[in-house]
């Protein structure tokens, strides 16, 4: 089984242990370029991404232990666009605060970007997992690491349910 059949399974685990007041939210975040350089030149993009995505969203009251989410870069002629997919639990009535998080996380964008700087909808289905891991290998070349972050919780419950993760 590979990573993404594993976090398909998760997520469908997950969304059937959804509690009342909760919801499993999926994201997608555009990376501002300044924030986006500070994390190439600290040497290890993801732990950067995922040390100010976790601050701020414990900042607004959001638990970080369900938090996964993959790096994709994606680039069209002389267009760059790298950014964030990903998932997280939240609790209901916290839409508002995690998307301001997720926001101010990963770098405040110009005006005329804000409007396409995050994206947050209701998972009701494992199906984002397999669009979010659509350039895992482009990425992985790109970037010489794997591009997926999960909290250690997350990859706990990976680990136990299906074995030592082999990535």
């Amino acid at each position: 089984m590979d990573i993404k059949q594993k976090l398909k399974a998760s997520v469908d685990y997950w969304l059937q242990t959804i509690d009342y007041g909760e919801a499993l939210i999926a994201f997608t975040v555009r990376i501002e370029p300044y924030t986006y350089q500070s994390a190439v030149n600290s040497g290890n993009s993801i732990d950067y991404l995922a040390k100010n995505l976790k601050r701020h969203l414990k900042k607004a009251g959001v638990d970080t232990r369900d938090l996964w989410f993959t790096l994709e870069i994606k680039k069209t002629g002389d267009l760059f666009n790298p950014h964030i997919h990903g998932g997280v639990r939240i609790k209901e009535g916290q839409e508002k605060l995690l998307s301001s998080a997720l926001q101010k996380s990963l770098g405040e964008p110009k005006k005329s970007n804000a409007a396409r700087k995050v994206n947050t909808t209701v998972m009701y289905s494992s199906d984002w997992v397999v669009y979010v891991l659509k350039s895992i290998k482009k990425t992985e070349k790109v970037i010489g690491r794997n591009p997926i972050f999960m909290t250690n919780y997350f990859r706990n419950f990976l680990s136990l349910t299906f074995g030592k993760l082999l990535y």
